[in-house]
C-alpha cells in the first residue's frame, strides 16, 4: 500500500496568508492523482486549524496502521519555524504562546508515521518562515531531521526542504518556486524517475533562477523511484503547469521549421509582455511606494484598535535610523542578484585563530656529518624530528554592518507607535522598511510591545524580528492586499498580546 498526505496552508489569522499555497495543494494533489500509484490520499488545504490538522492526521494514520504500508509521502506547504531544536508546522490559527496546539512538531509528526511502519517515508516541505528563529543554514536543519528519523525508526527516508531563510514570498502569483520546481522535473525527466533525480533537478533549477538553495536529506540507497512517466503524464503536468508543450526555442522537431523571424517576434513579444506586467517606471515606483502610507492610515485600522490607541504614522528618510538594520543588510548580501536598488554596507574587525607554526630545524650529528643527505631527507618529507608551536595569529575579516539605499524614493520606511489611550495599556510599535528594484518590492516588518522604563519613558523599537514579504513594484493591487494582511496580522498581534498581559484568553 502506498499512502499521501498533502496539506496546504494558505490562510493565517496573526501571520500574512500565502496565497500561492494553496494552488500548491491543489497542484500536488493533481499530480500525485493523475500519477496513480496512491491507494489513498489525506488532503487538506487553505484555512486549515493546527487542531483539525492533527486530528485529520490521526485519522488517516489509524486507519491504515494495521495494514502493509511500502510508501508514505508527506507535503506541506505553508509557514514553517524551528523552536526547541525542532521544526515546526505551523496551521492557520497559529500562535507562538500556543504553538503546541497551533502547530506540529516534526518529531511528533515522525511519531505518527512511526505507526504506519512505512519502508519509505518521503517528506517535502515548501516552508516559509514566519519567526525569528528561522533555520540559519543549509545544514543547519540536517541533524534535526536525521535524530528524529533515527529515534522514530524511519527504515528509509528522502527529506526535500525549500530552507528559505526569510519570510519572502518565495512565489509567483500561482505557485510557489520550490513546489513549481519540484512539479516541473516530472514534466522534463523520462521514464522511472527516481527521487534522487528530483533532487537533482530542484537543485539544478532553483540555483539557476537564483532561489534559496534547498536541503535534502538521504537515508535510502537511491533507488526508490518516484513513478513511471511517459509522454501523457509530462504533457498533463506541463497543462497544470501552464507550460506549452512546444516552449520557445526548446522543440527540436520545431527548430528546423520555424524561420529566424518568427523566433525573433516571439522574443520580443516575451520580452514586451515582461516589461508590460512586471517592470515598472520610477514614477509607478514612487506613486505605488507612496500609496503604502495612505493605506496605512488611522482610518483604515479596525475600530478596536482604535478605541484602544491613538496611531501615529512617522517617515523613516535614511537607512542610518533603521534599527537592527544589519539584518537587512546581510539579507540584500545573501539576496544580491535581485538588483535591488539598495547594498549591504561592510566594516573589517580583527580576531585571533589558532595555528601551528613550523619552529626552526635545531642541527644534529646528522646533519654534521651528512648535511647534504639531511637536507634530501627533509625535501624528501623523511624528517620526523620537525617540532612545531601552537600560536594565536591575528587576522581581519569583513562583516555586514548595515545597509544604505541607492535611489530615491518618497520615504524609507514607515514607524507606526500605537499610544495607549488607557493605562493597562503598553505601547506598541509596527516598523516597515523597504527595499526595491525596477520589479520587487520588499516589505521587512518588525511588530513589539513597547514597555516602560519610567514614568514618562518607554522602550524604543528594536525591530529584532523581522519578517519579510516580496510583491511586484508594479502590481498596485497586490500592494493594497498585502497592506490589509498586514493590518489585519498587527492589530491581531496587538490584540492577543494584551489578553496576554490581561491574564485572559482570546
Amino acid at each position: 500500500m502506498k499512502l499521501a498526505t498533502i496539506f496546504g496552508v494558505s490562510e493565517y489569522q496573526n501571520h500574512d496568508s500565502l496565497k500561492a499555497c494553496g494552488n500548491d495543494a491543489d497542484l500536488v494533489k493533481k499530480i500525485f492523482q493523475k500519477l496513480g500509484k496512491f491507494d489513498d490520499i489525506c488532503f487538506l488545504s487553505g484555512n486549515i486549524k493546527g487542531f483539525e490538522a492533527k486530528q485529520k492526521l490521526t485519522e488517516f494514520v489509524n486507519n491504515h496502521k494495521d495494514k502493509s504500508v511500502e510508501e508514505l509521502v508527506f507535503y506541506y506547504t505553508g509557514h514553517g519555524a524551528r523552536y526547541d531544536d525542532d521544526f515546526f508546522y505551523l496551521f492557520s490559527d497559529f500562535s507562538e504562546k500556543r504553538k503546541e496546539i497551533t502547530a506540529l512538531r516534526n518529531s511528533e509528526l515522525d511519531g505518527l508515521i512511526r505507526n504506519l511502519n512505512p519502508n519509505l517515508t518521503v517528506k517535502v516541505i515548501d516552508a516559509c518562515y514566519s519567526g525569528s528563529t528561522y533555520i540559519k543554514s543549509d545544514d543547519d536543519i540536517k541533524p534535526t531531521l536525521e535524530k528524529s528519523a533515527k529515534e522514530n525508526s524511519l527504515k528509509n527516508l528522502y527529506f526535500f526542504h525549500s530552507s528559505s531563510s526569510e519570510e519572502t514570498s518565495l512565489a509567483n502569483d500561482l505557485y510557489s518556486f520550490f513546489t513549481y520546481s519540484f512539479c516541473k522535473s516530472i514534466a522534463d525527466l523520462d521514464g522511472a524517475i527516481r527521487y534522487r533525480d528530483i533532487m537533482a533537478y530542484v537543485a539544478d533549477d532553483m540555483s539557476q533562477n537564483g532561489h534559496p538553495k534547498p536541503t535534502f536529506v538521504v537515508q535510502a540507497d537511491n533507488t526508490e523511484v518516484f513513478g513511471e512517466i511517459d509522454s501523457n503524464f509530462k504533457s498533463y503536468v506541463k497543462e497544470c503547469l501552464n507550460i506549452p508543450d512546444d516552449p520557445l526555442n526548446l522543440a527540436d522537431d520545431s527548430k528546423e521549421n520555424r524561420s529566424e523571424a518568427e523566433k525573433d517576434d516571439q522574443f520580443l513579444t516575451e520580452i514586451q509582455r515582461k516589461s508590460q506586467e512586471e517592470f515598472c517606471s520610477k514614477e509607478e515606483a514612487l506613486r505605488n511606494i507612496g500609496l503604502i502610507r495612505e493605506l496605512l492610515e488611522q482610518s483604515n485600522w479596525p475600530d478596536q484598535i482604535l478605541k484602544i490607541f491613538e496611531i501615529k504614522i512617522d517617515p523613516i528618510e535614511h537607512a542610518s535610523t533603521i534599527k537592527n538594520s544589519v539584518e537587512i543588510g546581510r539579507w540584500l548580501n545573501k539576496n544580491s542578484n535581485g538588483n535591488y536598488f539598495s547594498k549591504p554596507t561592510y566594516d573589517t574587525e580583527s580576531y585571533f585563530e589558532e595555528e601551528y607554526k613550523k619552529l626552526p630545524q635545531k642541527p644534529g650529528r646528522a646533519t654534521d656529518i651528512f648535511g647534504g643527505l639531511y637536507s634530501l631527507r627533509q625535501s624528501l618529507g623523511l624528517d620526523d624530528e620537525q617540532e612545531y608551536k601552537l600560536e594565536k595569529i591575528e587576522k581581519t575579516r569583513r562583516f555586514v554592518d548595515g545597509f544604505e539605499y541607492t535611489a530615491d524614493s518618497p520615504f524609507r520606511g514607515l514607524q507606526l507607535t500605537f499610544k495607549p489611550k488607557h493605562s493597562s495599556v503598553e505601547y506598541y510599535a509596527l516598523t516597515i522598511a523597504l527595499i526595491f528594484s525596477r520589479k520587487n518590492l520588499v516589505f521587512f516588518v518588525a511588530k513589539e510591545a513597547l514597555p516602560y522604563r519610567s514614568w514618562d519613558d518607554i522602550e524604543s523599537p528594536k525591530c529584532l524580528n523581522w519578517k519579510t514579504k516580496e510583491l511586484f513594484l508594479k502590481k498596485e493591487q497586490e500592494i493594497r492586499d498585502y497592506v490589509h494582511e498586514l493590518i489585519s496580522s498587527a492589530s491581531a498581534f496587538i490584540s492577543e498580546d494584551i489578553f496576554e498581559k490581561l491574564g485572559k484568553t482570546i
